[in-house]
This record gives structure tokens, sequence and C-alpha cells, in this order.
């Protein structure tokens, strides 16, 4: 029984350190006097300090190769989470909560509940996340697959990404003068409209057609004849804030296409016609040798 005791006691202990070791402190390796145990806890120490530098290279592998992504590995019966990249810039989280590699698994649990991406701790899924950075915007991918009774998890920052894209859709849909729909967009716009709401008590599809703007490019240059069609666009524009729904676009040289949806009768939409004429009245540009001309 003694020598049992001798035996055991060692291996119990071995046991009873692997459970107690927290996620962010190094395996002890407490010599036993029994070299088949000591071994034995070598043979750990040598695994958790891999791991540990394992996770600090990839770490390092995402730092070198200017990555803007973090992963993590998530198992829901330990304390601590393993975390590498730069899981804790991107969404932004406490410095604090961070240490060698690991942060706490409660904390973790809470920040994604908190951000609305809890759903990555329930199921395979991939989610499109806007933060808000202050001034400016910055979307983030996350992507969670779990297996085996663990949960991975990647991060990946794609503003730039989406900043392109947007640059590029503008591009296609803006007419770059007026800043107002080109043709194809006003047209697909309006066709996604009605698509989405069929039923319609009354609506407007407003037609301009500038005048002057060949009298004003052949006299003055194309800067006074930009400047004029700039200054209609405006006018154009401001339909959009009585109508947040309203469409406006640049359709060709000097015209101009609205539509507003849901106008109470035509008297109201005679009434928008004469606002607007009035404006264009009253907006003057100012020729080199000082004369005045009204938009019309």
């Amino acid at each position: 029984i003694v020598m049992g005791n001798h035996m055991t006691y060692p291996l119990r202990k071995l046991i009873l350190d692997i459970r107690q070791q927290e996620g962010n402190e190094n395996f002890k390796n407490t010599p036993s006097g029994i070299l088949e145990i000591d071994e034995l806890r070598d043979a750990i120490c040598s695994m958790d300090a891999s791991i540990r530098e394992n996770t600090s290279r990839l770490s390092r592998i995402i730092q070198l190769m200017q990555l803007s992504m973090g992963a993590v590995e998530y198992t829901a019966n330990e304390n601590r989470i393993y975390c590498v990249g730069k899981i804790v810039p991107l969404l932004q989280m406490d410095e604090s909560e961070y240490d060698e590699g690991r942060m706490s698994r409660e904390y973790f649990e809470n920040f994604l509940i908190k951000a609305g991406l809890g759903q990555v701790l329930e199921k395979n899924c991939e989610i499109e996340y806007e933060m808000d950075a202050g001034e400016e915007k910055r979307w983030i991918h996350v992507e969670s697959w779990h297996s085996e009774g663990k949960i991975f998890i990647i991060v990946l920052d794609q503003t730039e990404i989406v900043l392109e894209k947007q640059k590029i859709e503008h591009e296609r849909d803006y007419d770059s003068l007026t800043n107002l729909l080109n043709r194809r967009a006003f047209d697909r716009k309006v066709e996604e409209y009605f698509k989405y709401h069929p039923y319609m008590t009354c609506g407007a599809m407003i037609m301009w057609d500038l005048d002057n703007l060949k009298y004003m490019n052949d006299s003055y240059g194309h800067d006074y004849g930009d400047a004029y069609i700039r200054k209609a666009a405006v006018i154009f524009q401001s339909l959009s804030e009585r109508y947040p729904q309203a469409l406006v676009s640049r359709i060709s040289g000097d015209e101009f296409l609205a539509f507003i949806p849901d106008c109470s009768d035509e008297k109201e939409i005679l009434d928008i016609m004469d606002i607007i004429r009035r404006k264009l009245r009253d907006t003057k540009i100012v020729t080199p040798d000082g004369d005045t001309i009204a938009l019309k």
C-alpha cells in the first residue's frame, strides 16, 4: 500500500496541476523524484511551450504580412481562449483583457453578444459587421466554424475593399458633374421602387430641359456652362428635402428627370413645379463681362 501511494501520489499531483493551470501561466514543472512521471511532466511542459510559441509565431507572421486579421480558438469549458493577430484592435476590445495570446472567455462572450455577434458562438456563420470607429466607419468580416467542441473564428478588416466597391458603384451610378443619378441608375431604381411598391396613390415623373446652355458654352466657355448645370442640379436635388424617396437624374447634357412617389394629388405636383421654377429664376450666374443670367 505504501509503495502504491508512493507511485500514485505524484501522478495525482500531476493531474491536479494540469486541471488547476491558468491559461495565461506556463505549466510548472515540479520534479516528483519518479523518472517516468518527471519525463511526462517534461513532455507536457514542452508541449505547452510549443503551443505558446506557435501562437506567438502565427501572430508575428500575420503582423509581418501586414494582414488586418485575427483568429480565435474558443472552447466553452475553458476559462481563457486563444487569440492571434490583430483581434483586439480590429474589434476595438479592451487591451487590458489580452495577455500573451490569451483572453478571458467570459469577456469575449459578453463582447460578442453586446456587439450583436453572438451567433458566431451558436453556429457556423459569416457576418459583415459595420463598426463606428469615430469619424470614419470600418467594415469587418467575421466567420466562424464549429469542430469537435471548439469554435474557430476569423476576423478580417474589409474596409478598403468595401470603400473601393462603394467608389466603383458611385462612379457607375452617378454623374460626375452634378452628383445626380445617371440615366441607367435612375431607370434601375425606378424599376426597383415599383417592384417593392406596386401600389401608389399618386406620383409624378418630371422632366426639365435647360435653356441657354449652348449660349453659355459658346459665349463664356464650358466652365460657365458646367456651373450653369451644377446650379440647376442643386435646385432639382432639393426635391429630396421634401420627398426623401424622390429620385433625381441628369439623363443627358441639359436634360434632367425626377421621379416623386406618393404625392397627395395633382395640385401638389403643380405647386412643386412652381417652386422649382421660382428657384431657377432667382438663381443667377455672373458672366465675365458682369452680366447676370438667370437659370431657366
